[in-house]
C-alpha cells in the first residue's frame, strides 16, 4: 500500500510560462528534483511508477525560482445550528489511558 507520494519537504509546482525547449542544465535540475521528491518511497515499483508519471509531466515543474502558491480560496464547514465540537479531555486512570492509546494505535 502506497501511503504518501510526496515527502514532508515542500516543492513548488507551476506551469512554465514559455514553451521554449529546456536546456540540458534545466533537465538535469528537474531530474535531481524528481529524485529528491521520491527518495522516501521504499517500494521500488511505486518509486518507478511515480518517477515515470513525473517524467511524463515534467514540463509542469518550474524549478527556476522558489515560489509559494497563493490562493484566495476559502471554505466553511457547515455545522447547522450546532457549535463546533470543542471539549477538554476526560480524566482517566493510567490503565484506561493505555487502553485508549492501544485503540488509537490500531486506527493508524
Amino acid at each position: 500500500m502506497m501511503k504518501h507520494c510526496l515527502s514532508k519537504t515542500s516543492y513548488s509546482i507551476n506551469t512554465l510560462k514559455n514553451s521554449s525547449p529546456q536546456t540540458p542544465h534545466a533537465i538535469h535540475d528537474i531530474e535531481k528534483t524528481i529524485d529528491e521528491m521520491i527518495q522516501h518511497i521504499t517500494n521500488l515499483s511505486h518509486k518507478n511508477k511515480t518517477r515515470n508519471v513525473m517524467h511524463q509531466y515534467q514540463k509542469i515543474f518550474d524549478i527556476s525560482s522558489s515560489t509559494i502558491a497563493v490562493t484566495s480560496l476559502q471554505h466553511r464547514i457547515s455545522t447547522g445550528d450546532h457549535p463546533p465540537i470543542n471539549s477538554i479531555p476526560y480524566k482517566c486512570s493510567l490503565q484506561q489511558q493505555q487502553g485508549l492509546k492501544d485503540i488509537i494505535n490500531q486506527m493508524e
